[in-house]
């Protein structure tokens, strides 16, 4: 992000580039060197807001009505493509029926220093399905790939923090999603000094309550705002949280964590009643099938314990 705003944006002339700084992040502002009605704004968070449960929105809110497209970039993540966002906003502005674009993205391997896959939702440039960006979980779309319409940023629900996978079945359910093939961006995985990796291994059950709960409240919201997908949403909430219940927790914890979620648990079909029964028994193998075959292609959902 640094050498892209060095490199297109003017950042000398004081009457136009902001720079400020505060306890929780420090800021950016500037206008393009050749067009002169693109700004950038860029946050450099000085603390994990993901670790604390933060909401990253007031740190924005004021600009939001000058927002017209929205660009993510994580510290795992770096952009790797120079004409990546032009021809992400380029499409956006060509189609307005989409709501987001998105694209391939490599993933390095930190621990073993490698190259070890790519997200490679599609052979080729297309539409994704709102049922596979929702079926596949979190790690379907690159973060960092999405592009989408600042407007949408309002529309939001407060109450939920945004987390990616939050984002990216709420962005599906405003309009179509587009992916670029060619990968433009790299995921760092497997990254020991990041937060995830320090809390990779954390089975307590208050932290898995809490790590749940924002996508359990999304599923929720999504399910009443959109009544004829109430189902696929009900269904992958029902799906994520039986997963949790593959740690085989004693039946007091079991207890604790069926009472955090009582009134999503009583939207259960017969279905997800099964899955919930077979998630608590030892046989891993008679789990794992049941899993793979409840959802296809569910390489992103086999014994998914996110």
């Amino acid at each position: 992000i640094k050498a892209y705003l060095k490199q297109h944006f003017d950042l000398e002339n004081q009457n136009i580039a902001r720079y400020w700084e505060d306890s929780e992040a420090c800021y950016v502002y500037a206008r393009h060197k050749e067009n002169l009605n693109c700004y950038f704004y860029v946050v450099f968070l000085k603390t994990n807001y993901y670790s604390q449960k933060k909401s990253k929105r007031p740190l924005y809110e004021k600009y939001l009505s000058r927002f017209k497209y929205l660009a993510v970039c994580e510290g795992d993540d770096y952009w790797t493509h120079k004409n990546k966002l032009q021809r992400q906003i380029d499409f956006l502005e060509n189609h307005q029926e989409s709501s987001a674009t998105c694209h391939n993205v490599k993933h390095f391997d930190v621990a073993r220093q490698c190259y070890k896959g790519e997200t490679g939702q599609l052979p080729s440039d297309g539409w994704l399905e709102t049922k596979e960006i929702v079926n596949r979980g979190g790690g379907y779309i690159g973060t960092c790939s999405i592009v989408y319409r600042g407007e949408l940023l309002e529309k939001f629900p407060r109450q939920i923090i945004m987390y990616d996978y939050c984002l990216q079945m709420f962005l599906a359910t405003e309009g179509k999603v587009y992916y670029f093939a060619e990968p433009m961006a790299v995921y760092r995985t497997d990254n020991p000094d990041s937060w995830c990796g320090k809390d990779r291994g954390n089975k307590e059950m208050s932290r898995l309550i809490e790590q749940a709960k924002p996508f359990v409240d999304m599923f929720m919201f999504l399910a009443n705002q959109k009544p004829d997908q109430r189902t696929l949403f009900l269904e992958r909430m029902a799906l994520r949280l039986n997963s949790y219940v593959m740690h085989h927790w004693k039946d007091e914890e079991l207890k604790q964590f069926k009472e955090a979620f009582k009134e999503e648990l009583s939207t259960y079909n017969l279905i997800s009643k099964i899955g919930w029964y077979l998630s608590r028994r030892p046989i891993r193998g008679l789990t794992g099938l049941y899993y793979g075959q409840r959802k296809y292609r569910s390489r992103f959902i086999f014994y998914q314990n996110e």
